[in-house]
């Protein structure tokens, strides 16, 4: 298992398939509140349908599954941990 499925889990189109409309964020797996929030909106994102912001080269091919954004401001469908600021990006 993958360190972020140690974390969180849920199903995309949780509220619009009949997939369940249940999200789990494990908080003892986590090191604050603001990445315990930051997992918590995640997941929201996911139940509503919204996948990873990937990372891709110029051909289309996958470099990083969870685009980790800067410094400054991060993909909250990403892994924004170290971001200041996490935004939905497309």
């Amino acid at each position: 298992m993958d360190r972020w499925r140690q974390r969180r889990t849920s199903f995309i189109n949780g509220f619009s398939t009949s997939k369940s409309n249940t999200s789990f964020v494990f908080r003892a797996h986590l090191n604050s509140p603001g990445q315990t929030n930051l997992n918590i909106s995640h997941e929201a994102g996911h139940l509503f349908g919204l996948r990873h912001h990937s990372l891709y080269d110029v051909h289309g091919h996958n470099l990083e599954d969870y685009a980790p954004g800067t410094p400054r401001v991060g993909p909250l469908m990403g892994a924004a941990f170290a971001s200041c600021r996490m935004t939905l990006q497309y």
